[in-house]
């Protein structure tokens, strides 16, 4: 068995840019949980290509993890806002928030293909040979995206949402 582990997936059915854009277009207010909250965001495409990567490059038992950016979901949010007087609401962290390599996996995460892998903790699965890459945790907050390039990422979230896209759209300042 193998495995992938990722963040926020633009484009899918659990990102929150397609419901923050209809909290937007709806007048507000948009739902956040914490103003310090960071999220990974990945493409459809770089999700699936972790996939394709592991299968490819994977020992059993091995997690592959991608490296992708990552923004402040204020910045987030701040996008299609554009600066429109829209209320933000704190919610509080969700069950299951969580980072993609903790502190205590870090010690066993080595690099391969561009992706950080777990190496499995099961001495009969692991692989001995293997130089650690991580001192720390990996989370959203260590490679934050802000300005065109944060923009970029949001406006691939687009499509998600037909209400949000096509003839009679409430237009979104992006």
């Amino acid at each position: 068995m193998i495995a992938v582990r990722y963040g926020n997936v633009l484009s899918s059915r659990g990102s929150a840019i397609p419901l923050f854009k209809h909290q937007i277009a709806s007048g507000g207010p948009v739902t956040i949980t914490l103003p310090e909250m960071t999220r990974f965001l990945m493409t459809l495409d770089e999700a699936v290509n972790t996939i394709f990567a592991a299968m490819l490059h994977a020992r059993r038992g091995e997690i592959f993890v991608p490296r992708v950016p990552s923004a402040r979901i204020t910045d987030v949010v701040d996008v299609p806002v554009g600066g429109r007087p829209i209320v933000t609401e704190v919610t509080g962290i969700r069950p299951g928030e969580k980072i993609l390599v903790s502190e205590e996996e870090a010690f066993r995460t080595t690099e391969r293909a561009g992706y950080y892998v777990l190496i499995p903790q099961l001495s009969e699965l692991a692989d001995t040979q293997f130089a650690p890459v991580l001192h720390a945790e990996y989370s959203s907050a260590d490679s934050i995206v802000t300005g065109e390039e944060l923009e970029r990422l949001v406006a691939l979230a687009d499509f998600v949402d037909p209400a949000m896209s096509g003839p009679g759209a409430p237009a979104i300042a992006s």
